[in-house]
């Protein structure tokens, strides 16, 4: 009996201690490469070039005084400073002249965030000019996301 006991507890401590040495081993990670990483053009560069683009092709609509632009992704967001004295229809108009005609040249975005309201083009307008500076459109996904949320989108 003593015998049968002993060999059990002998089992467990064997068990347990199975079990604790197996459980705590290092986990096996595959050796780093040595293989360079390869140039990628960032996605903003482009961006920062089809904004550009596409600010100088709103800035001769007749209505728009100044147009800012950031494009990112498949979107691209547009805030309007339309010259004074248009009246509502109007500037909802021009809002959906601006849209089409980048839809229409553009065939890279899927999707245009188009505003005169002062607060998205102020955004805007601080989103460009951090992204002219050298920042990431990343940076700004956030803040991007919040104004697609405000307003209208108009889709391809």
């Amino acid at each position: 009996m003593v015998n049968k006991r002993l060999s059990v507890l002998l089992l467990v401590f064997f068990i347990v201690g199975l079990l604790i040495s197996s459980g705590c081993s290092a986990a096996r990670k595959p050796a780093p490469t040595d293989e360079p990483i390869p140039n990628r053009t960032r996605a903003d560069e482009v961006d920062t070039a089809r904004a550009q683009h596409i600010t100088s092709e709103i800035n001769q609509v007749n209505g728009v005084q100044k147009a800012m632009v950031v494009v990112a992704g498949r979107n691209a967001y547009v805030g309007l400073d339309v010259k004074p004295g248009l009246k509502e229809e109007q500037v909802h108009e021009l809002e959906n002249i601006v849209a089409d005609q980048i839809k229409g040249t553009e065939e890279a975005i899927n999707t245009v965030y188009v505003s005169s309201d002062p607060d998205f083009v102020s955004r805007i307008q601080k989103v460009s000019q951090g992204i002219a500076k050298g920042d990431s459109v990343t940076r700004y996904a956030d803040e991007l996301s919040d104004l697609g949320r405000r307003i209208k989108p108009r889709t391809i």
